[in-house]
């Protein structure tokens, strides 16, 4: 967070109140605002802080892949696919199924 040195008005066109001594810079569009206006959502910046907390989140719960690591989990895995994959194969041929 940037921190201003000089006071100033609202960035906002419509406000005319003053922004006080140490009131941070937006991050997203690097601008002083006073305090009603302070918030993303209020300023128009909160698209982006919405979008950098949502790409926050996956990357904070993104899972590893167990199977690929773990031998164990692969074989049953595979065992698992090729049961099913023999079990289509024993179906007759002339009966459809119903759905």
């Amino acid at each position: 967070i940037f921190f201003r040195t000089m006071p100033s008005n609202c960035a906002l066109a419509s406000c005319t109140d003053t922004v006080l001594l140490g009131t941070p810079v937006c991050r997203f569009c690097s601008k002083l605002y006073c305090l009603k206006h302070l918030q993303y959502e209020v300023h128009g910046c909160g698209d982006q802080k919405k979008y950098e907390a949502q790409v926050q989140h996956f990357q904070d719960n993104k899972q590893p892949a167990r199977v690929a690591s773990n031998p164990d989990l692969k074989g049953k895995l595979h065992a698992k696919l090729s049961e099913k994959s023999n079990q289509r194969a024993r179906k007759p041929p002339g009966k459809a199924q119903k759905r």
